[in-house]
């Protein structure tokens, strides 16, 4: 793995750090649910349920989707819809 992907890597996880610390501090714990608008392919769905929450994703685009659920498989809770077919399960 190169450089840039490691640093990447390492800044990816840094913000979702930053984003879990602002979430508990509103009082949103591990085990709630969270909705990820926008998913793409699942990259904070992943990381966010890695630790500990919840996370529906949603996305208009069902090639992303499709990506994600390749990657991430049983573990995904992701669906391909628009903003007007949209329920929450």
């Amino acid at each position: 793995m190169g450089a840039a992907t490691c640093s990447s890597i390492g800044q990816f996880e840094r913000e979702c750090g930053a984003i879990t610390t602002w979430l508990v501090e509103r009082g949103v714990r591990p085990g709630s649910r969270l909705l990820d608008a926008g998913c793409g392919t699942g990259r904070y769905v992943a990381e966010l349920g890695r630790r500990r929450y919840v996370v529906h994703g949603i996305d208009a685009s069902p090639d992303p989707i499709r990506e994600a659920r390749r990657s991430l498989g049983e573990d995904l809770h992701t669906v391909s819809v628009t903003v007007e077919t949209f329920s929450p399960p």
